[in-house]
């Protein structure tokens, strides 16, 4: 991996995290930190950045970014919105006017991707939550300035890139690839099945238009349509692509986690067999419950309940209903040794949260550290357009295919969340339009 070289007077632990995903996360070079200006400015045979937090001069020469005291000098308590937008104008964190022509970047690009990452915004106080506790797309900076369907950090380094790669023709880049990972949320393992008779039978009632779907199921005439995972599989393996299924193992008997996919035999048999397929992964779908009251027991004893099935360790995960409260949800499963999770995203608006569209390792503001759990943003949820957006299947594929094709563009990770009910009660050609989106 190449190196960039970088200085500057003061060097936080925020600012370490940033240029690290910035520029090794990426671009693919190493971050090499001088000691001092004079270091930076003998070396040789590297391109080098100097940081700066007064731009209005630069004896050296060099190439330089703006670095704002925010970042420079955190503080542990959370500023309010007023205090960081009014200083944002048109820009989050501009460099301040007159600035030198070194300057590769007009605004604080460590800063900003700080900002966005570590979820600072959802860490205030008096945020106005909706109605199961989450924080909603419309508080965010990004929904604000209309940029929630724009992977702005990748686009960001894209540009500081382009900069980077007119001063130093001869630096060489590695670039991560656009990679599909498609993610299928189990909530509810049957239809019909395994559910007591008189809940069969009011089905049949309460859903007319499922009505022949139901019965067919009640008299054993066709297998239950929830329980399609070996015909997704098979779909994402003449794509190349791996399957990764977050079961739901709780039942609270309140309206959110009242279906625990387990026990069944037939989900019990296809986890045992899933166990010996390397292009199969099993997640923890963590309980609304347990989420959101930060609950460790509830959630160890479904984690457990899970692994118990699957005959192995679970490390990766996804709340139900997206529900994420900071820090304490990544804190409770970074304590559960869990080392992916997928909950970033929002549940009433497609786009990006975290404003990227490469996965991050989640970075403690309490403690001030980068953690090892890693973030991978979600991009769009079948669910986001059918029950908030009420968008067609036609006008959902089509804005879910808008957005693969900025994450293509930006050398993204395109993560699409579909549950298994969706193929069962949607129309025929769903299955057509998700392999469409996960093909092309």
């Amino acid at each position: 991996m190449n190196k960039i070289s970088l200085y500057s007077q003061t060097v936080s632990p925020r600012l370490k995290y940033a240029a690290q995903y910035i520029f090794e996360d990426l671009m693919g070079l190493m971050p090499y930190w001088a000691s001092s200006a004079e270091e930076l400015a003998a070396m040789s045979g590297t391109a080098k950045i100097l940081l700066q937090n007064n731009v209005a001069g630069n004896v050296s020469g060099l190439p330089s970014l703006y670095v704002d005291d925010w970042i420079l000098h955190p503080s542990n308590e959370i500023l309010p919105a007023s205090e960081l937008e009014n200083k944002w104008q048109n820009t989050m964190f501009p460099a301040p006017s007159p600035a030198n022509d070194t300057l590769l970047l007009n605004f604080d690009i460590f800063s900003a991707v700080f900002f966005l990452l570590s979820r600072y915004e959802e860490y205030r106080k008096n945020i106005s939550l909706d109605n199961y506790g989450r924080f909603p797309a419309t508080a965010s900076y990004l929904h604000k300035t209309g940029e929630l369907q724009k992977p702005v950090i990748n686009i960001w380094a894209t540009v500081l890139r382009e900069k980077l790669q007119h001063v130093y023709p001869s630096l060489k880049f590695e670039l991560p690839q656009f990679e599909k990972i498609p993610t299928i949320d189990i909530d509810h393992g049957f239809l019909v099945k395994n559910k007591p008779f008189y809940k069969q039978a009011g089905g049949l009632i309460k859903y007319p238009k499922q009505f022949l779907q139901r019965l067919s199921v009640m008299l054993g005439l066709r297998e239950d349509p929830f329980f399609n995972l070996s015909q997704i599989i098979e779909l994402h393996r003449l794509l190349g692509l791996k399957s990764r299924f977050f079961f739901h193992c709780a039942n609270y008997k309140n309206s959110i986690d009242n279906a625990n996919v387990l026990p069944s035999k037939k989900y019990a048999e296809f986890l045992k067999n899933s166990n010996y397929e390397d292009d199969i992964e099993i997640g923890l779908h963590l309980s609304y419950s347990a989420s959101f009251s930060g609950n460790r027991t509830f959630a160890q004893n479904e984690k457990s309940f899970l692994e118990k099935f699957v005959q192995h360790k679970i490390y990766s995960n996804r709340n139900h209903f997206l529900m994420l409260s900071l820090p304490q949800t990544y804190t409770m499963l970074e304590s559960m040794h869990i080392i992916d999770d997928y909950t970033m995203g929002y549940a009433d608006c497609a786009g990006f949260r975290a404003g990227c569209c490469t996965p991050f390792h989640w970075y403690d503001l309490s403690n001030e550290r980068k953690t090892t759990l890693k973030i991978f943003p979600l991009t769009c949820m079948d669910t986001t357009f059918s029950r908030y957006l009420h968008c067609t299947e036609d006008e959902a594929f089509e804005k879910m295919t808008e957005l693969r094709e900025k994450v293509r563009m930006a050398n993204g990770v395109f993560i699409p969340l579909f549950h298994n009910e969706t193929f069962a009660l949607g129309s025929k050609k769903i299955w057509q339009q998700y392999e469409t989106l996960l093909a092309e």
